[in-house]
């Protein structure tokens, strides 16, 4: 009998392929681009780390970051932080992050083919689910290749699935052992709060895959149960879903209020608060690129791959596969349990294309998506939605069940002998397209981290807060957030005025050396260029304020403004104490006792 180990080493040995060059690589890169959410996020286990040292495992404040004025901020992937806790303790967080990016694509792989064995009720024709999920072309570009890591959270999804499945057949057995009666409610009431937590897209995802379940259990009623038994089934499922309810709503609440605090509370730091849009008007706070237009679900190549450019850069495919497509809809043609699993990927389908279906992203969507009216109307809170193409998450675990049950009506027509070979091969097949045809970078992009000397002796020294210049990265395609920043900042330990959002501290950002640089950095003319004295003045602003480092990043200016942000920075600062190609470092103390120019 094909079992849980065996899936898990071969899920284990496929995120090492998959992820590759990562782990010959663990200690000097971190899994995805340089240009994406990657350095963020490993700040944020960072940061919790640092704030469990000093007794609080869970914070909601800081004033390591918009420095120096601080604020509130939520850590938007505080599952992964508080993991890597006590395994920071012991490794490096470089190490840290990308164990858990492995451990993270191995534990969904392995949940999703506890899910597809329930279903299909064979381990070796589950095999090639875990694939489909959990190394989608969705995952390996966004939730990996584009740090996105509280998308990596993908075991708690399928398990909570598997909660409602088992939920539903106590329900059906309507056993007489009290413990047994509530024991399924309490565990999925658990999982489903620990889903959201995990990511609160994924939250919401448990939801409407709740009333699915609910709707499909009342209408196996309908059908098995005579109408006199009605009564007392219903009051079964109203008092285990009150159980769920309840135990969701406890797991719940704590982090969701923290959550909501931190975007509302005055401080943020958060990118923006959350607004109240109503259904006329959500549509017009979504960028075209967070929908996902039809083509994507079948178009190859890596060229193929879908862009965005906020704060940060980041990639994303929807790409589902041609396999993965036809084992889909042979199961749905010949296997009955597939009926439930169809609808759902054809509702999330529908979800992840957004509020105006797009037949591709060069041409004008102009169709309303019918699915979003209902939920706008059914679920108020909908119109908060603004990321729809990470719906591709239940898409593809919906994907992943009727894969299984496709293989397994197909491993019926072989030997018995075979079957596990069947297995292996499909889902090896899979992850063949995924790697090699499908969108998703492949080898993974990895973010070098910076070896220098400067961080550890900032680390050791007593001096104040960090300015990084420019404040934006300019690239060919747009201007990003450095978020090496973050990551630097986990090196020398020193507070930064740098926020999420991309903006700085406004103390900051109206300080003449820096408008000056951030003008001379985009290109911009300005009213009048700042006279020595003006920068000299500046300089002892930034100092009033608690900086005492200045780093500037020549490799982040193009190389026609280089020379305008250096003299700038030199008749505000004096000469470097350190400079190559790369950076050059000005310590303010310097310019204050050698006094205005």
């Amino acid at each position: 009998m094909f079992r849980l180990g065996s899936a898990m080493l071969f899920y284990a040995i496929a995120a090492v392929v998959a992820t590759w060059p990562l782990v010959p690589s663990m200690h000097r890169a971190l899994a995805g681009d340089s240009r994406s959410d990657t350095w963020k996020h490993a700040w944020g286990c960072w940061w919790f780390h640092r704030s469990a040292l000093a007794g609080n495992p869970f914070p909601i404040r800081t004033d390591l970051v918009g420095f120096p004025d601080g604020g509130s901020l939520y850590n938007i992937d505080p599952l992964n932080s508080l993991l890597s806790i006590p395994l920071q303790l012991v490794l490096p967080l470089p190490v840290v992050y990308n164990l858990l990016i492995l451990l993270q694509l191995t534990a969904g792989a392995g949940a999703a083919w506890l899910l597809c064995r329930r279903v299909c009720g064979d381990g070796s024709a589950a095999l090639v689910g875990g694939v489909v999920y959990a190394f989608c072309p969705f995952v390996l570009s966004y939730s990996v290749g584009s740090g996105v890591t509280e998308t990596t959270n993908l075991a708690l999804l399928p398990l909570y699935l598997l909660a409602l499945l088992r939920l539903g057949d106590a329900i059906e057995e309507g056993p007489d052992d009290i413990t047994r009666a509530w024991r399924e409610p309490v565990a999925a009431g658990a999982l489903m709060g620990l889903t959201a937590f995990g990511c609160w897209y994924f939250g919401m995802f448990a939801l409407v895959w709740t009333a699915l379940w609910l709707g499909n259990l009342l209408v196996g009623f309908a059908r098995r149960v005579p109408r006199g038994e009605w009564g007392p089934r219903l009051r079964g499922v109203a008092l285990r879903l009150l159980v769920l309810g309840v135990v969701f709503v406890d797991v719940l609440i704590p982090p969701l209020v923290a959550f909501w605090m931190s975007m509302q509370n005055p401080d943020s730091l958060h990118p923006g608060y959350i607004s109240e849009r109503s259904a006329a008007t959500a549509p017009l706070y979504l960028d075209r690129t967070n929908s996902v237009a039809l083509v994507e679900y079948l178009q190859m190549g890596k060229a193929s791959a879908v862009v965005s450019h906020v704060v940060d850069r980041l990639v994303r495919s929807a790409y589902v596969g041609v396999v993965v497509m036809l084992l889909a809809v042979y199961a749905g043609v010949i296997d009955t349990r597939a009926r439930f699993w169809g609808a759902g990927a054809a509702l999330f389908g529908m979800l992840a294309l957004g509020p105006t279906l797009l037949a591709s992203h060069a041409a004008d969507g102009v169709w309303p998506n019918p699915v979003y009216r209902v939920f706008y109307a059914a679920f108020p809170g909908f119109t908060q939605i603004a990321i729809p193409f990470r719906c591709c998450v239940p898409l593809m675990l919906a994907c992943a069940v009727l894969c299984a049950c496709g293989l397994q009506s197909l491993q019926r027509r072989v030997r018995q002998g075979y079957r596990p070979l069947l297995g292996y091969g499909l889902a090896l097949a899979v992850l063949v397209e995924y790697l090699a045809l499908s969108p998703a970078p492949y080898p993974l992009p990895l973010a070098p981290v910076p070896q220098r000397p400067l961080y550890a002796q900032l680390r050791a020294s007593t001096l104040r807060g960090v300015l990084d210049l420019p404040a934006d990265w300019i690239t060919d395609e747009d201007k990003l957030l450095p978020g090496a920043y973050f990551f630097a900042q986990t090196l020398h330990g020193k507070p930064i005025p740098s926020r999420v959002s991309g903006r700085m501290t406004f103390a900051v950002e109206s300080n003449v050396l820096v408008r000056s640089v951030r003008a001379y950095t985009y290109g911009l003319a300005m009213e009048h260029d700042p006279t020595a004295l003006e920068l000299g003045s500046a300089a002892q602003d930034l100092v009033a304020q608690g900086f005492d480092v200045v780093i500037y990043h020549r490799s982040y200016v193009a190389p026609a403004a280089r020379a305008k942000v250096e003299a700038a920075l030199r008749n505000a600062l004096g000469a470097p104490r350190q400079h190559d190609d790369e950076i050059e470092v000005y310590f303010l103390e310097d310019r204050l006792r050698s006094g205005p120019s």
